[in-house]
């Protein structure tokens, strides 16, 4: 029987450890966490199973096998796309459209973008790596990148825009002519999304239990490396922390979570409330029973409020004290929660490693890491190969690892398999 070690305990390090027993192999899968589901786990609050973030499902993600399979005991629901950005005190329904977006902008912003599309700019596509800065302003115009695109990013990185790789843009912006763009996203506004009735973490639940009935032997609470005391196995496949691998600069940033229970229905309109603008720290407000209905208790509304690590560190106290005042007054300010709301329960919670930090020329630095990988080690999954990207990417991705550990594949190779991934776009 052919041995293979699978480590981490995600949606990529589940899946794979699911397809390599269903195969005939034995697997043993370890989990740093006491908990299985990484990024895509849950969080009990108010009795409630809540996100880490927010988290759904696009229509074509049922192309993947194994999550089309999961349908059938896990029940999804079809939900409408209501999300809203606030932008210049305006609410602007998300994802955006041309009018929602030259909606949001002052007159002259709304000009320069408009000439700016007409003028058919498209983000650079080469080796040469401009920055985030230089590849967008051309495509959106400076008044649209300053009021809507830089905020955001540094926001998110904690590092001036003008450092951040062009592949940002790359991976949230049609690399096509901005009509595309714009054209395609107003269409995406009437769709809608699958989400599990019970919480995300649905998916990992349905995963892990899948796992145990193939016979994978699942470890909690450990912490692997190369002189881990196991038993000897044909390939590991390493869905953890690439850093975990090989020393590396490169990095993540993480995002606090601020769960707050108010008494009374708030943010009613909208599943997700988006906040680019510096004013605020946060950067999405997730209504709970947005997502679905039932699930928030009778008479409270459940938010999730995503703060970026950014500038703050992962010390960051949003729950007393100045730090929860300014949380209560901002989300008074963008419309999520009145400040004369009661507040009924409040907890905060950190989770690392959940954005990859591409700075300008990390690409080198990615092949120069993958090169440094012990040969009986495959690097996967969002965390292990340093991806942004969707749930349905984790799960095929782990589908390729698998048919390349099975086929005895070399790392010269997987490297080139690996890289294509990069590339690929984030459905928000």
């Amino acid at each position: 029987m052919r041995r293979f070690r699978v480590v981490g305990a995600g949606v990529s390090g589940l899946s794979a450890a699911l397809l390599l027993a269903r195969r005939g192999a034995r697997v043993e899968l370890l989990s740093r966490e006491p908990e299985v589901g990484g990024l895509a786990g849950s969080w009990r609050f108010r009795g409630v199973p809540c996100d880490l973030g927010s988290h759904r499902l696009h229509r074509d993600a049922l192309e993947v096998p194994l999550l089309r399979e999961m349908t059938r005991d896990v029940r999804f629901i079809e939900r409408p796309r209501r999300g809203a950005l606030v932008l210049q005190g305006r609410w602007i329904p998300y994802p955006l459209g041309l009018v929602g977006m030259l909606r949001g902008l002052h007159p002259r912003a709304a000009l320069t973008m408009g000439l700016s599309l007409l003028r058919g700019g498209t983000l650079p596509v080469g080796a040469g790596d401009v920055g985030f800065e230089a590849a967008l302003v051309p495509v959106v115009g400076r008044e649209a990148y300053e009021v809507f695109y830089r905020p955001y990013a540094e926001k998110v990185f904690g590092v001036d825009a003008r450092e951040v790789s062009q592949t940002v843009a790359r991976l949230r912006v049609s690399t096509s002519s901005p009509w595309t763009l714009l054209a395609g996203a107003a269409g995406r506004e009437a769709k809608v999304y699958l989400y599990p009735r019970e919480g995300f973490g649905a998916i990992t639940r349905w995963l892990e239990d899948a796992c145990l009935r193939a016979g994978v032997a699942l470890t909690r609470g450990v912490s692997w490396d190369r002189t881990y005391p196991g038993e000897s196995v044909e390939r590991t496949l390493f869905a953890g922390d690439l850093r975990g691998l090989v020393t590396t600069t490169l990095a993540h940033r993480g995002l606090h979570l601020v769960y707050l229970a108010a008494r009374g229905e708030h943010l009613t309109a909208v599943e997700t409330l988006y906040t680019p603008e510096a004013r605020y720290l946060f950067g999405r407000v997730g209504n709970v029973g947005g997502y679905a209905p039932e699930r928030a208790p009778p008479g409270e509304t459940l938010l999730c409020v995503e703060v970026p690590e950014g500038r703050h560190g992962p010390a960051l106290d949003l729950t007393a004290g100045e730090g929860y005042r300014a949380l209560r007054a901002q989300l008074d300010h963008c419309g999520a929660l009145p400040a004369s709301a009661e507040v009924l329960a409040l907890e905060q919670r950190f989770i690392p490693g959940v954005y990859p930090l591409y700075l300008r020329g990390w690409r080198e630095r990615w092949r120069e890491t993958l090169a440094r990988v012990p040969a009986a080690v495959i690097p996967f999954g969002r965390q292990g190969l340093f991806l942004h990207c969707n749930t349905d990417h984790c799960v095929a991705l782990a589908r390729e690892a698998v048919d390349h550990a099975w086929e005895h594949g070399t790392p010269q190779a997987w490297e080139s398999r690996a890289e294509r991934w990069l590339s690929v776009r984030v459905r928000d």
